[in-house]
């Protein structure tokens, strides 16, 4: 993604966003999830599930993951809550995906058994199994929830869930096959009413992304809404690299008045399509003139040949290929210009 990454991350790591982006996801926009409970979280997995020794281990970064704590029955319950920013297809995304929750699976696990082993008092009371598991009966690890989001309008044609990406097998034995569900947004097929579940300016670029190619429709879409009139500049600098647009802005407090920015943006296209269109007309009209110009020249060249031949000094077969005509044609073009000099007699 080179820039787009960077950008993209620093505007989907604002905790407000976030918090935005997964209440629209799993709440469906009712804010349940608060920006002051997330907390960054550890984005590098290291963990293979349950492999030993360094060589057995692989490296691994997500692009944002954060701890949710949130509260249940008066109780603290944490979520982790991850991120992942595609401007590409990824025909692999849910085994990708899958591979990151088992690897922070595994380093839950892992650090469990860690504290056990230090923990002096918890070894002495756990059972064999526990101790061959490195795992108490009690323990409990934090479930992880990841998320796609695709930055481009296009239309998501990879595989939505592991049980896809396999060839077509009996059902009884895709039942016994877990299946990974790929969890993704796609402002390609999201409608006006899932952008009115957003609170942040992730609605904006999901709105800019989805209408980027019709620019008049856009303005449609935002021109009535004063929010647009104050978007924070890491939303347009992401719009800009993703969709390939040139938002000119001025400013102000570090907030866009974007509404006038694709209004400028519209009349530049505009402006640009038409000097295309004089330009193509100009270089027809060009292309006409110069084929007009190498007709008459042509009907110069065969008039004189006529007359070549007609006197004697050339050839019917040299006439005929010089004016690039059987000589059969020929013949006929000089029968009709002895007639009509007889007319005009």
């Amino acid at each position: 993604m080179g820039n787009i990454d960077s950008i993209a991350k620093k505007f989907a790591s604002d905790n407000f966003r976030f918090a935005d982006i997964f209440n629209y996801f799993i709440y469906d926009g009712k804010q349940i999830i608060s920006p002051e409970n997330l907390r960054p979280a550890e984005i590098e997995e290291l963990v293979l599930p349950f492999a030993n020794g360094e060589q057995g281990k692989i490296q691994k970064y997500r692009d944002i993951l954060k701890l949710w704590a949130a509260k249940e029955d008066d109780k603290a319950v944490y979520v982790l809550l991850g991120i992942e920013l595609q401007n590409k297809i990824h025909y692999a995304m849910p085994v990708r995906n899958m591979l990151y929750d088992a690897a922070n699976y595994s380093k839950q696990v892992e650090q469990k058994t860690k504290e056990h082993r230090i923990n002096r008092k918890i070894r002495k009371d756990l059972t064999a199994d526990e101790f061959l598991s490195g795992f108490q009966k009690n323990d409990k690890i934090v479930p992880v929830i990841t998320l796609v989001i695709f930055l481009s309008n296009d239309q998501w044609d990879g595989p939505t869930s592991i049980h896809e990406m396999f060839s077509a097998y009996d059902q009884r034995i895709l039942e016994l096959v877990p299946d990974y569900k790929l969890n993704l947004i796609s402002p390609g097929i999201m409608t006006e009413k899932d952008f009115d579940k957003l609170i942040s300016d992730f609605e904006f670029v999901m709105k800019f992304i989805k209408y980027s190619n019709d620019k008049d429709r856009l303005m449609e879409k935002i021109e009535k809404d004063k929010k647009y009139q104050a978007v924070d500049r890491t939303s347009v600098d992401l719009v800009n690299a993703v969709t390939g647009s040139n938002l000119q802005f001025k400013e102000q407090k570090g907030k866009v008045n974007v509404c006038k920015a694709i209004e400028e943006l519209r009349m530049f296209e505009r402006e640009e399509g038409r000097e295309e269109g004089r330009e193509e007309g100009r270089e027809e009209g060009r292309e006409e003139g110069r084929e007009e110009g190498r007709i008459e020249e042509h009907l110069m060249v065969i008039n004189d040949l006529v007359f070549g031949y007609r006197t004697g000094a050339v050839k019917l077969d040299f006439a005929a290929k010089l004016a690039r005509m059987s000589e059969e044609e020929f013949l006929a073009k000089v029968d009709s210009e002895i007639q009509q000099n007889q007319e005009d007699d």
